[in-house]
């Protein structure tokens, strides 16, 4: 019993910072890949932003 609170008292934190970094990561890959858009459009010649 001991050994399950111990387990769980490491494994639901764990799981929160998980979520928390996976949803920053996904924000900043969108961010990169509008950015990334917006660099190809200037390169080609489309000036609309």
């Amino acid at each position: 019993l001991i050994t399950t609170a111990a387990g769980l008292s490491v494994g639901i934190p764990s799981l929160m910072f998980h979520r928390y970094f996976k949803g920053k990561i996904n924000e900043l890959t969108v961010d990169m890949e509008q950015h990334a858009l917006r660099l190809l459009n200037l390169m080609q010649g489309n000036r609309k932003l």
